[in-house]
């Protein structure tokens, strides 16, 4: 890719906007805080798969012992001693494993804003790189759980700043700091063990000085340190016999899909073409803020671009697969998931559906977006002189480039979330503005301000669905604790949804669940003599509900306690 950034722009030189583009990190913190106090995230109850994580939290606070449940398929002790740290002062709550994830959540922001400073972008542009990173409904509701994801982005991206900023300045102290904090984000997820290779990529591709000969040791001590520290700490987790069940899972799948190609060409395929479409919508405003080209080339190629993602777009309605194709948080209309027996084993229509105009509108706006960035990449990559494509003199667009590379193989041959790409934003946020010789500038004032509109409607759409999220969930464990403590009922009884069955009756014997099939959820469900629900199902009676408020669409739902029919038999 082109290296557009002059080496004034490489060597720091003063930013020329004004003075009040250096408060611009204190207003993406006080935007931050003004989200999350519009959700208000409160709620003893786990979300997603972070009951799995927060369980390890309760054993080590209740217990002083360390010990991950089955359901763990990552290292994860990095954040298990972060969220301690804030259950420690009133003991164990989900609300406080919230909090942590969220001050990790704005600290993921600041330090993706303080890396794009680092690859030469103005604070300006920077400052809406970040924003579309902050408002995105993916990386905003993660931030309200204690899932993985968040803490991680966190992490890694402040390791790739340090170690940015230490190859520019040639001072070994922040590569020293970029290596500990990369082996954190690796203790965190396993995908941090791609950060030390990406940065010996990274070393020996830029010019030969001679720091950089004389500390050449370095791109070692980062790849043994932070391999040899998971290697270790499996170790440790094998000889006290605590390794998950599906600790090895996906690695096994990752190698399994990896050694037989041309069956796995198609899904590879898709994996793609879904995390390019994904990307194309979550950057498509802020490639309204960068400088639009103006030639006649350019003009020509956005037409060819607008038309092939009309066609595209069309083939896809036919072939009933519009947004959002890939699972997890982003569905239909809100975020979820809805783990819930009647929507997620069911697949009845409990939930309120997106008009298919409207997925149509998003598909379009997807693959538009999907397509103007590969655009930008191959249109700099064209313009590229000799010199720039042999000699590359910017550490952070380096550290981008080899780390956003290293970390989309994996996903795609092995398989992806949604959740999975967030990471990607603020990486190829930075590659997108480094494909403009103006990465200093903004554009035209129109374009400026729909970009501006669409993040607000961005913004709203996440703190709405993040509302939804809380809001029925919150029904949801109002009934269970009513069963379970008001009325005495077992939990063995109640099939409570995902996160309930995972917190309460999570089975070592069946660690990926029980077989799954329509009578009954997979989800270490003993007995469904009471389910909860967002709607009826056949064979079962309503017993009580529990209202919630809805903003998407506006209006009000219900959390229905189903009992089972005495006629019927299982």
């Amino acid at each position: 890719m082109q290296q557009n950034l002059t080496s004034e722009q490489s060597n720091k030189t003063p930013d020329p906007a004004s003075n009040a583009s250096r408060w611009l990190p204190l207003l993406l913190i006080l935007l931050w805080l003004a989200m999350v106090l519009a959700v208000w995230p409160a709620g003893e109850f786990p979300l997603n798969d972070d009951w799995s994580y927060a369980r390890a939290v309760e054993t080590l606070v209740d217990h002083g012992q360390f010990k991950l449940t089955g359901w763990t398929s990552m290292p994860v002790i990095a954040q298990i001693i972060w969220g301690t740290i804030f259950c420690l002062p009133f003991g164990f709550s989900f609300i406080a494993l919230r909090i942590s994830t969220l001050i990790l959540g704005v600290i993921g922001i600041l330090a993706s804003y303080a890396f794009a400073v680092e690859a030469g972008t103005s604070r300006r542009i920077a400052f809406f790189s970040v924003l579309i990173l902050a408002v995105n409904p993916i990386y905003f509701q993660l931030a309200n759980t204690f899932m993985t994801d968040v803490p991680f982005l966190a992490v890694a991206v402040t390791s790739l700043f340090l170690l940015a900023r230490g190859m520019r300045t040639s001072k070994r102290s922040w590569l020293i700091a970029g290596i500990i904090v990369a082996t954190i984000a690796t203790l965190i997820r396993q995908a941090g063990l791609i950060i030390p290779l990406a940065f010996s990529i990274s070393w020996f591709l830029q010019a030969n000085t001679s720091f950089r000969r004389n500390n050449s040791w370095l791109p070692v001590l980062a790849i043994a340190t932070v391999f040899g520290s998971v290697f270790t700490y499996e170790r440790i987790l094998l000889l006290g016999g605590n390794v998950p069940a599906l600790y090895h899972e996906k690695n096994f799948d990752l190698i399994v899909r990896a050694m037989a190609p041309m069956s796995n060409l198609g899904f590879w395929t898709l994996n793609i073409l879904a995390a390019s479409a994904y990307l194309g919508l979550f950057l498509l405003p802020f490639l309204l803020i960068l400088p639009n080209e103006k030639s006649t080339e350019s003009r020509k190629i956005k037409r060819l671009i607008f038309l092939l993602s009309t066609v595209i777009t069309i083939l896809l309605y036919f072939n009933d697969t519009l947004m959002p194709f890939l699972g997890n948080v982003l569905f239909d209309m809100g975020l979820g998931p809805v783990r819930l027996h009647d929507i997620s084993t069911l697949k009845l229509a409990h939930w309120p559906a997106l008009p298919v105009l409207m997925k149509l509108l998003i598909t379009f706006l997807a693959v538009l977006g999907a397509g103007l960035i590969l655009a930008r990449f191959i249109s700099s990559f064209y313009r590229a002189t000799p010199s720039q494509l042999h000699n590359p003199t910017n550490p952070a667009i380096l550290l981008a480039t080899s780390t956003a590379i290293l970390y989309i193989l994996p996903i795609v041959v092995g398989g992806l979330y949604d959740r999975y790409l967030i990471f990607l934003i603020p990486l190829v946020g930075i590659l997108t503005a480094a494909t403009t010789s103006q990465a200093k500038e903004l554009s035209s004032f129109s374009r400026t301000s729909t970009a501006i509109f669409v993040m607000f409607c961005l913004l709203l759409f996440s703190v709405a669905a993040t509302h939804d999220y809380f809001s029925w969930n919150r029904a949801r464990w109002d009934a269970v604790n009513e069963l379970t403590t008001g009325q005495n009922i077992s939990w063995t009884k109640i099939d409570g949804g995902f996160e309930f069955n995972g917190w309460y009756g999570y089975d070592v014997n069946h660690p990926r669940g029980y077989p799954e099939n329509k009578a009954k959820s997979w989800w270490w469900v003993k007995d469904d003599e009471y389910i909860i629900a967002l709607g009826p199902i056949p064979g079962y009676s309503k017993e009580k509900e529990y209202p919630f408020d809805r903003l998407i669409p506006p209006g009000h739902g219900s959390v229905l306690v189903l009992h089972r029919d005495l006629m019927r038999t299982r």
